[in-house]
């Protein structure tokens, strides 16, 4: 199992707001969930999607929980922005291989 965090790149966020939105990602998610990752390793990436919703539809699709972080837009985005997605996948799955690390 691996940590994926897709950041919605079209906000073209600071590195520190990314970097905000990660750690707000990663309290999201549900304690089951983190253990089993901590119990994996903790491997983890952290994705640019210029496709943000058609990433979110994929996950949704395919019954993936996934947990999204919308801004309250105090800083450098607007508010209600959909800033990040983070999920939970098993090892073999490919289909986030053609986006570019953050």
């Amino acid at each position: 199992m691996k940590q994926v965090v897709l950041i919605n790149n079209s906000l073209k966020m600071s590195k520190g707001k990314v970097a905000r939105v990660c750690l707000m990602l990663g309290y999201l998610a549900k304690a089951r969930f983190k253990l089993k990752w901590m119990w994996n390793n903790f491997r983890a990436v952290v994705l640019k999607s210029d496709d943000y919703e058609a990433h979110k539809e994929l996950l949704t699709k395919n019954k993936i929980k996934y947990w999204e972080h919308i801004d309250a837009g105090y800083t450098c985005v607007d508010p209600d922005s959909k800033c990040g997605i983070v999920c939970f996948l098993d090892k073999d799955c490919d289909w986030f291989n053609d986006l570019k690390l953050y």
